[in-house]
């Protein structure tokens, strides 16, 4: 039986994302991937073709009441 190792090489960047119920996402996403050169965190969304991220580290702030 052979043991796979798997290692993930992080570059966590912070993150705040606005939903649209007016509550706020505080957190960090990884921007190193292993065939794409990303220095921002824009370029996950325009130099990827799967611009799927996950958020870690992650706390949610109030909602907004909107009458």
């Amino acid at each position: 039986m052979s043991v796979k190792i798997i290692s993930r090489k992080l570059d966590p960047r912070g993150v705040s994302i606005k939903l649209a119920d007016g509550s706020v996402v505080k957190g960090k996403i990884n921007l190193f991937h292993d065939e794409l050169v990303t220095q921002r965190v824009s370029d996950i969304f325009t130099k990827n073709p799967d611009p799927f991220i996950t958020v870690f580290d992650a706390t949610m702030e109030g909602q907004s009441c909107a009458s």
